[in-house]
């Protein structure tokens, strides 16, 4: 007896998916305001969880990210790279005053 005949006679088994749950309006500004912006570091963090909120990148991709990704100068850049760079000038010239 052919090997597929085995095969095709285990029944797969459908389980219930899981249901994805999200954050309320409420809770992510709670999550946005816990970051002391009154400190370097808090206005760095908050800003990473917002950037990580908006564009929905993953940790590493975060963890890889330099300025020249973000800021550029040639007439190719979007929108929304544009408001990101201006958010990263925004939090980088509070972090000098």
């Amino acid at each position: 007896m052919p090997v597929y005949l085995d095969v095709s006679s285990i029944h797969a088994f459908k389980g219930k998916k899981p249901c994805v749950e999200y954050l309320t309006q409420v809770q992510l500004k709670l999550l946005f305001s816990l970051p002391d912006i009154t400190t370097r570091l808090g206005r760095r963090d908050r800003f990473f969880l917002i950037f990580a909120y908006e564009t929905g990148a993953r940790m590493q991709e975060l963890l890889n990210l330099k300025i020249s990704c973000i800021i550029r100068s040639d007439a190719a850049s979007n929108n929304s790279v544009a408001r990101i760079a201006c958010a990263i000038r925004l939090l980088l010239t509070e972090q000098q005053v």
